[in-house]
């Protein structure tokens, strides 16, 4: 017997219509159609929560005639990938975005900021702009969970480019034209606090929704139970 039929005799014997079914798990009523005449394959959290819902064991539902059960292993592979490859194309646009702002706020520098707006770039940039940037980002890696535990290492870096941006723009400016190093310019401890303390309270943020949403996702699979 395959996953489909499956699921449609756990239904069955639980008394539950498709339309039931398909309003407890969140899912179109042809979605549940699809699923029992295995025209798709459901997702694994789903098979779980039908699992509670039908009051039928997980081993019942998954284990059946080999090459039934490889081609519901290969579409749970494939949907992994898919996953993954979102995760891996997430974090990325992420790094690439605060990257490229912080490239572009460089070359603003060196391109529009004469003697006079020194300061003003300085205050603008260092001071609002790029909190709000590390900020943002922060959110972004703390609701999507990105890089697990170690999520709140990427403080760090953002610490790290935020005083950077002072040494390769005024630091290196005082450098190449009066030929003097200054130290405070490069390694500036304030402006490497605001990065990581920006980006802390964006992941803090973040995350706490993450959370939220998934205590969420947990009751109302209680309730369907």
């Amino acid at each position: 017997m395959n996953i489909g039929s499956k699921l449609k005799e756990a239904r069955t014997q639980s008394k539950m219509t498709q339309e039931q079914a398909a309003e407890a798990l969140g899912v179109s009523r042809q979605t549940i159609s699809n699923w029992e005449n295995e025209k798709s394959f459901p997702d694994i959290a789903s098979v779980v929560k039908m699992s509670e819902m039908y009051h039928v064991s997980l081993d019942s539902l998954l284990k059946g005639e080999e090459e039934a059960m490889n081609d519901y292993v290969d579409y749970l592979k494939e949907s992994t990938d898919v996953v993954k490859s979102k995760e891996r194309t997430g974090k990325l646009t992420i790094v690439m975005t605060f990257l490229a702002i912080w490239m572009g706020m460089v070359l603003l520098y060196w391109v529009t900021v004469g003697p006079a707006d020194v300061m003003g770039f300085e205050v603008l940039f260092e001071y609002i702009v790029l909190p709000v940037v590390e900020l943002i980002i922060g959110y972004q890696i703390g609701r999507n969970n990105y890089w697990g535990r170690a999520k709140w290492l990427m403080a760090v870096p953002a610490g790290l480019l935020h005083m950077g941006l002072q040494a390769v723009t005024l630091g290196a400016h005082i450098y190449f034209a009066y030929h003097r190093f200054e130290a405070i310019y490069f390694l500036n401890a304030v402006l490497a606090a605001i990065g990581v303390i920006a980006a802390l309270v964006g992941i803090m943020c973040g995350y706490n929704v993450y959370l939220r949403e998934k205590k969420k996702e947990a009751a109302t699979a209680k309730t369907e139970a």
